[in-house]
């Protein structure tokens, strides 16, 4: 059973709350998912939910012994040293928070080993990476199998590197699904460190085998992440496993050039035959210059699982000349493409550049068509 908890609600009277907690005491005792909705301030969490006084203490979470999954999305200040402990005592499988400073008086140096470390499941964490690595560090043990990150308020992308270096260190090897996702990147970051390579961001994550779905979503302004021809190499070899692989770029027009090629045709080709149970992926750009495309008897017949494609780039002259190549190669590299509702799932409005990956969805779903004798929902 789960239930959620919005603002709207934690906003009422605390007469009318305990009245209402009260008649669903016996509906608490069974909860096992929990989500509270306080974009106002976590002190709500803090006084109502954990208070010392058992009689104004609407809910008392470290009660319900059933709760698994706990998420909650304050814009706060603070998460408390009380909350952390009380997080424990649920011995939760999965937790949901955003963090925006250190949680004061916790310390792995002076603290004992969390009992979250054995029971974590899944964490999903938002906040400023120096804060977010502390936390992750006492809480985060073997057991850990999903791990989904957003850094805020970012100053360099050296700074990015180090904590990630640190936060993969205490992943699991067993561990199967990683995103992350880097807002609030600072303005003021150099010129000359504003290329970030995927592969760079990725690469600690390269001996994790074990690993089906990864994420990388770059929420860049005028910065801009590069996913490159070598990053689709070192990427070539990693998670024999992977299901879905999704690199974002909100970058409208990338830089790529004989110094920062795109993946090619080929790479993609490569890529495919190294993870055959592949079913999602999302790459930033893709080379379908005339000149780089295989020919179509070159092009294996892969029957691969491949459901879902999605392109951000198209780079190469002219397009209109490679469109129903570049589809055609496609088709028979990924026949079970789900084409009956294409749709773009990455940013908008960046122009003849986006439209490009419309055209070849549109090329790709008169190919199959024509394969299938009609549309196949």
């Amino acid at each position: 059973m789960s239930i959620s908890i919005d603002q709207a609600v934690l906003g009422e009277e605390d007469l009318a709350l305990s009245s209402l907690f009260s008649c669903l005491s016996s509906v608490f005792a069974s909860l096992e998912s929990l989500t509270i909705d306080a974009d106002s301030d976590l002190e709500l969490v803090d006084n109502w939910l954990m208070a010392s006084d058992y009689e104004t203490r609407l809910l008392n979470l470290s009660d319900i012994r059933a709760l698994q999954r706990l998420e909650i999305h304050p814009s706060s200040d603070t998460i408390s040293k009380k909350f952390v402990r009380m997080c424990e005592g649920m011995r939760l499988r999965s937790l949901t928070l955003s963090i925006d400073n250190s949680v004061p008086g916790l310390s792995t140096a002076n603290d004992p080993p969390s009992p979250l470390r054995a029971t974590l499941r899944e964490l999903r964490l938002s906040g400023n990476p120096h804060i977010l690595v502390d936390f992750i560090e006492y809480v985060v043990g073997p057991a850990l199998e999903v791990l989904g990150l957003q850094f805020d308020d970012i100053e360099s992308m050296h700074e990015v590197r180090v904590m990630l270096e640190r936060i993969v260190a205490r992943i699991s090897p067993h561990a199967t699904r990683f995103s992350l996702t880097l807002d609030g990147i600072h303005d003021e970051i150099p010129q000359e460190m504003q290329k970030v390579l995927a592969a760079e961001l990725l690469r600690p994550l390269l001996p994790k085998s074990c690993l089906t779905h990864v994420v990388l979503h770059l929420k860049y302004k005028r910065k801009y992440g590069l996913f490159t021809q070598q990053d689709m190499t070192d990427l070539t070899d990693a998670w024999p496993n992977l299901v879905e692989l999704r690199i974002y770029d909100t970058h409208p027009q990338p830089p790529y050039n004989d110094d920062w090629p795109a993946p090619s045709v080929a790479d993609l080709m490569r890529f495919a035959q190294r993870h055959p149970r592949l079913e999602h992926l999302v790459l930033p750009s893709l080379d379908a210059a005339a000149d780089s495309l295989p020919a179509l008897h070159e092009v294996p017949q892969l029957s691969h699982r491949l459901e879902i494609l999605r392109i951000h780039t198209i780079t190469g002259y002219p397009y209109y000349r490679t469109t129903f190549a570049l589809a055609q190669i496609l088709d028979r590299l990924f026949p079970n493409l789900d084409l009956c509702r294409p749709q773009f799932e990455g940013p908008r409005g960046f122009g003849n550049k986006v439209d490009v990956w419309d055209d070849v969805e549109r090329a790709l779903l008169a190919l199959q068509t024509g394969r299938r004798g009609g549309c196949v929902v």
